[in-house]
C-alpha cells in the first residue's frame, strides 16, 4: 500500500483514492456529549422492582454510573420493551452509546440478560405539534463477554455526516435478547447521547423518568428535589405573609401615631382660636368702657 502526504499526491499516480474518517476520536470527546440538561423525561416500558440494595429505576441510564442499571419488569424476556428519552427543543444529536447488560463487575454481567438487537426511532414534532418519525433503524449490540462494559455506537447522523435537528423524541426498543445465566431480566447499564445542548437549556435541572405501565409512578429521585423545593417555596410564602404582617404592623403604627399628632394639632389650633376670641373679646369691652 503506497502512502502520500496531502501534498505529494499524484492523482496520475494514485488512480482510485478512498478516504476513511475514523468517527471515534470524535465521539469519545467529551464535549461531544449531551449532558442531563438536554432531557426532558425518560420513560420506560417496565421496570424490575427494587429489592434492599438495588434499586433499578430509569433515571439510572443516566447517572454515569456502571454500578447502577435500568432492569426491564416484564415477565420473561423482555422483547419489546423499551425506553423513550424525550429531548429538549432544538438538542442536535449525533450519536448514541449503549452499555449493554448489567455491567458493574464481569460476575453480575453474566447472571444478567443482555440485548441482541435493538430499533431505534427518532422522531420529531412540527409546526402543529404532530409528531412524525424522522428515521427507524436496527442494530446488532456487542456479545463478546471479553468486551462486556464497552460502548456499542448507534450512528444517527444523515448521510451527510450532518447532525439530525428538531429532535423530540428518541425510542429504543428491544427486539432480540438473550437471557443471563440466572435472571432473563434484561438491563442497559447506561446510555450516552452524542450531538450539541441548546444553550437555552441550561437552566433546566435534571429529568423527569417514568413507568409507562403505571404512570403514577414516579421514580425520579429529582422529585425529591420537588418536595424540597415545596417547602422552600411555603417558607418562602410564609416569609412573604409574616413580612407583609410586619409592614401591616409597622404601617398601623405609622398611622396611629399620625392620627396622634394630628388630634393633638387640632387642639392645638382650637386652644389659639378661642384664645384670640377672648382676646378679641376683651379688647372691644375695655374700647367701649374707654368711650364711656
Amino acid at each position: 500500500m503506497m502512502k502520500y502526504a496531502k501534498k505529494d499526491i499524484n492523482f496520475n499516480i494514485v488512480k482510485n483514492l478512498s478516504i476513511e474518517y475514523n468517527r471515534q476520536n470524535f465521539i469519545k470527546d467529551k464535549k461531544y456529549v449531551l449532558n442531563n440538561d438536554a432531557i426532558a423525561e425518560v420513560i420506560v416500558s417496565s421496570v424490575l422492582q427494587d429489592e434492599e440494595k438495588y434499586t433499578y429505576k430509569p433515571s439510572n441510564l443516566f447517572d454515569k454510573d456502571t454500578n447502577t442499571a435500568w432492569v426491564e419488569g416484564k415477565k420473561g424476556i423482555g422483547i419489546g420493551e423499551s425506553v423513550e428519552i424525550l429531548l429538549e427543543p432544538e438538542t442536535e444529536l449525533l450519536e448514541i452509546g449503549i452499555k449493554n447488560g448489567y455491567i458493574a463487575n464481569k460476575d453480575i454481567y453474566l447472571k444478567n440478560g443482555i440485548i441482541k438487537k435493538i430499533k431505534v426511532e427518532l422522531y420529531g414534532m412540527d409546526d402543529s405539534n404532530n409528531e412524525y418519525q424522522i428515521i427507524t433503524k436496527e442494530k446488532l449490540l456487542n456479545r463478546n463477554v471479553e468486551d462486556f462494559g464497552q460502548v456499542d455506537y448507534v450512528d444517527i447522523y444523515q448521510g451527510n455526516g450532518e447532525s439530525y435537528s428538531n429532535i423530540s423524541k428518541i425510542k429504543l426498543t428491544i427486539i432480540e435478547a438473550e437471557k443471563g445465566s440466572t435472571y432473563e431480566d434484561i438491563c442497559i447499564s447506561d446510555i450516552i447521547l452524542y450531538g450539541y445542548n441548546n444553550p437555552q437549556n441550561a437552566y433546566v435541572k435534571g429529568f423527569i423518568s417514568t413507568v409507562k405501565q403505571n404512570e403514577d409512578t414516579i421514580l425520579n429521585q429529582d422529585k425529591k428535589g420537588d418536595k424540597k423545593n415545596e417547602k422552600e417555596q411555603i417558607t418562602i410564602q410564609n416569609d412573604k405573609t409574616k413580612i407583609h404582617a410586619t409592614v401591616n404592623a409597622s404601617n398601623k403604627e405609622k398611622n396611629d401615631e399620625i392620627d396622634s399628632h394630628n388630634t393633638k394639632l387640632t387642639k392645638i389650633i382650637i386652644i389659639i382660636v378661642l384664645g384670640i376670641a377672648v382676646i378679641g373679646a376683651v379688647l372691644v369691652f375695655l374700647k367701649k368702657k374707654l368711650k364711656s
